[in-house]
């Protein structure tokens, strides 16, 4: 079992705070792939965007941790992240479990 969790904190200055975290591995090597892939490209999206600051980002197996600033691209990044995690969570039932903000949260439909 995956457990991703996602965090934001608005900030006034410097960009809004976001930070993903995931951790474990799904029964599945087809779920894991698919949450590997959305984790990467988000890791390489904020590295790449002249518009986001990178924190921190630690991409291991089964442990991956990636904190970042900005403003609306940002926010974009964040929330297509959790939207693609969902939908796996959503097709592959049991296999992830997603929290927002420390609370659990459940995604309906494709």
């Amino acid at each position: 079992m995956t457990n991703a969790y996602f965090d934001s904190e608005h900030a006034l200055a410097g960009g809004d705070y976001y930070q993903v975290a995931a951790e474990g591995h799904a029964e599945s090597e087809i779920v894991c792939a698919g949450i590997t892939a959305i984790l990467e490209t988000l890791a390489g999206s904020v590295i790449q965007m002249a518009s986001v600051t990178v924190t921190q980002i630690r991409m291991e197996s089964g442990d991956v941790f990636i904190s970042f600033r900005g403003g609306a691209e940002a926010r974009t990044l964040f929330d297509s992240t959790l939207i693609g995690l969902g939908q796996i969570a959503v097709s592959y039932p049991g296999n992830i479990n997603i929290f927002e903000n420390s609370k659990k949260i459940a995604f309906y439909g494709a």
